[in-house]
């Protein structure tokens, strides 16, 4: 299952911060996006947010940062991009470390399509937003009903994985 949250610092809760730890042994992809990192740590259960997402981050997609905010995330770049690189980023481009078969790659980056000129064109930004929702939307029952299911599903033992209950055994 996968879900996306924009602007997720508006929806943060103690019950987000435990979706984020939990949600891979669960099938959950989770997509969060805020403008920066400072919106994740105000306050005491936003900064726990913070370092919950730092934390279990999997995949990276930095654009152009503030200095506060290259400082911290350039521990995802480094020594391919310096801090002074995320904030000097040209628009339109992302530096991006991603994982591939659950290994950190090196970061790199590319270059987004630019947005459409729509000078002229009247834009109706409801008919977009419930567009989207017929689209790609679910009801809230939905999405907890799918959780609830992947929560029933028994969960896989990495058969070369020491879990804390067990003893390492001698191979």
């Amino acid at each position: 299952m996968n879900v996306y949250i924009d602007e997720f610092q508006n929806f943060t809760t103690d019950s987000v911060a435990h979706l984020i730890s939990e949600a891979r042994k669960f099938g959950i992809c989770l997509t969060l996006a805020n403008q920066n990192l400072t919106q994740l740590s105000t306050g005491t259960r936003k900064l726990s947010i913070l370092d919950t997402v730092i934390g279990n981050v999997g995949t990276v997609l930095i654009f152009r940062t503030g200095a506060m905010d290259s400082e911290k995330l350039q521990t995802y770049t480094k020594p391919e991009l310096t801090a002074e690189d995320l904030q000097e980023l040209p628009d339109f481009h992302v530096a991006a470390r991603m994982l591939s078969d659950n290994i950190p790659q090196r970061p790199f980056v590319f270059k987004t399509m630019p947005m459409p000129n729509l000078s002229g064109r009247v834009v109706d930004t409801h008919e977009i937003v419930e567009s989207s929702r017929r689209k790609y939307g679910l009801s809230r029952d939905a999405v907890e009903r799918a959780i609830s299911q992947k929560m029933m599903e028994p969960i896989a033992k990495d058969t070369d994985a020491v879990y804390a209950d067990e003893e390492p055994s001698d191979k």
